[in-house]
């Protein structure tokens, strides 16, 4: 469950609309200039690639459950903001609440690099036993390509019916990702596979894995029962 879910709050966190249709986004904020809008995208994929290598080194001295839990409320406060800035520049058409809408992107853009752009697919190698990997792999990826379908299908047909408004979706959205994240994404820090393996299977398959410890008396048979299943 957790697998899926991670894969999906990480296209549909929001960031989809901008990573995908940077243009029609723009233009519900009146920013039509090619050139300024390539110069928006170029500083968005450098600001990605900083924040997401700073996050990925510093995972392992803050945590992963505190670094979701940051990068998913950082994401729900930005694009609330990103929402009611555009929502007031629908009404008023000033340059400032454009603007601003500009920054909240690239904080919103900050905030999702904490920790979904360095740390969904190894915290889904880390939480899964080694029999199990390459099937959670292959979940994980499935998933990512299924929230594809809907950000290349629906996304575009509903900024162009509703325009700002569709952002409300995506603050309801991130409010249940928050609480998600809070509740089931565990801390994984510091653990051995083998423990955190023990924290979704039941402590049962710690004594287990303590008990069958490879020494050199002894062997591995087909009948051993396999961790996690």
């Amino acid at each position: 469950m957790v697998i899926v879910a991670l894969a999906f709050f990480s296209q549909w966190s929001g960031n989809g609309l901008v990573a995908c249709y940077l243009s029609p986004v723009f233009k519900t904020i009146g920013i039509t200039d090619p050139f300024t809008q390539l110069l928006v995208n170029a500083l968005l994929s450098t600001e990605n690639v900083l924040m997401a290598v700073g996050a990925a080194c510093l995972c392992d001295r803050i945590g992963r459950h505190t670094l979701f839990i940051t990068s998913t409320a950082g994401m729900l406060v930005t694009f609330t903001l990103q929402t009611i800035f555009s929502s007031l520049y629908a009404q008023d058409g000033a340059k400032s609440q454009a603007h601003a809408v500009v920054a909240f992107i690239f904080l919103f853009y900050a905030a999702y690099d904490i920790a979904y752009s360095p740390l969904v697919g190894a915290y889904t190698v880390e939480i899964m036993p080694y029999a199990l990997r390459a099937k959670g792999l292959t979940v994980y990826y499935f998933s990512i390509s299924l929230s594809f379908i809907f950000n290349q299908y629906a996304n575009p047909i509903a900024l162009e019916r509703i325009a700002w408004k569709y952002y409300i979706v995506f603050c309801c959205w991130l409010v249940f990702e928050l609480v998600f994240v809070i509740l089931f994404v565990v801390e994984t820090k510091g653990r051995t596979l083998e423990e955190t393996a023990a924290i979704f299977d039941g402590e049962e398959k710690l004594t287990y894995i303590q008990k069958t410890v490879v020494t050199p008396d002894t062997t591995y048979t087909s009948q051993s029962p396999e961790i996690g299943v």
